[in-house]
Parts: C-alpha cells; structure tokens; sequence
C-alpha cells in the first residue's frame, strides 16, 4: 500500500466560504472566472478528495494437479501460487455514498459482477460502514489468463479501504470475507 494520497476534482462549492476565497480582483484562474458571480474565487486545495492508490500483483501457479470436482462446481486443486512482478493500480477514493468502479478494460464490468465492487460492498456490510467509494482499476494483468487479477483486485480493495477508510477489522473477518469472494482471494 503506498499511502493515502490526494488527487484533485473538480466538485461545486460545498460549505462555508473562507476570506481567503474571496476574489477581490480580475482573477485569470479560468475556474475562478466561472464564479465570479459568487462573489468568491475556489483554491485547487477545497477539492482533494482522499485517495489510495495499491499495486495488485498477479500470480502464477507452480505444479497445478486438478483433484476433484466438487459438488458446487469446482474443483479442488494442489498447487503452489507464486506472485509475480506484473500488477494493475487501484485507486480508491472516498465518495459520500455508494461504490462505484470505473476499469481501463471496457471487457470488465463496472456493476456488482466486478469482484472490486462485491468486494467494497461486503466489507462496508462487515464493518457497518454507510459511505462511498470509486474504484478506478487500471488493467495490466490480462482477464481470464489464470493470472488471479480479479481476486488480487478484490483483495487490494479489500486491504487498501481499510487504510482509506481508517478502520481495522480483525483479519479472520478479512480472511472470511475474501474467502467468499473467491477462493483465491486470501492469497492474496
């Protein structure tokens, strides 16, 4: 995790108006002219919106032998899974309400079938939690290659919202949750 971070967006003015927003002369600061009429000019900083941004790496499975299939479809499987150095960057960032998720893959849905999405809805249920999130998945591991990035993702997400968010669940919560969003979602 590389720490909270802050990135810039452009919102409406939300809140009381400080003196030092207060525009007094021809402003050039485009955004500031949009204002005028308001009678007070906005800094860049009134619109940072906390941020996390984390790698989430891929991994490869060494001696993979298929055991059995089991009654709910799957299979289970010995392996040994080893990370590798290729990742996607996700970006979170708090939102009042809701989860949303946009990825730089258009093949990757965005709604509740992303597992990023299931999982910032599942550790907002476990910790109680009512406010928002926007995840912006940045895809470098290739979909359906056998390479996890969809578990690495959810877990990043799951990891990543905690620092964000500044709240700590017991590990065998975040164990629990990640093992029912997949199974090999606590690897990671």
């Amino acid at each position: 995790v590389t720490g909270v971070q802050t990135c810039a967006l452009p919102i409406s003015h939300v809140g009381p108006i400080s003196s030092d927003q207060i525009d007094m002369g021809a402003g050039r600061d485009p955004f500031a002219m949009q204002h005028r009429h308001l009678g007070h000019r906005r800094r860049r900083d009134d619109f940072r919106i906390p941020s996390v941004t984390v790698r989430s790496h891929a991994k490869i499975n060494l001696g993979l032998q298929v055991l059995r299939k089991r009654a709910d479809g799957y299979h289970d499987i010995e392996t040994v899974f080893h990370r590798i150095a290729l990742a996607d960057n996700v970006t979170l960032s708090k939102r009042e309400r809701g989860i949303t998720c946009r990825c730089s893959d258009p093949r990757i849905p965005g709604d509740e079938r992303n597992l990023c999405v299931r999982a910032a809805a599942a550790l907002f249920e476990a910790a109680g939690y009512d406010g928002g999130v926007f995840i912006d998945l940045e895809k470098y591991i290739p979909s359906g290659a056998g390479l996890g990035g969809g578990s690495s993702n959810a877990a990043a997400v799951l990891l990543a919202l905690q620092q964000l968010l500044d709240m700590s669940l017991p590990a065998d919560d975040i164990f629990c949750i990640a093992s029912r969003l997949g199974s090999d979602v606590p690897y990671f």
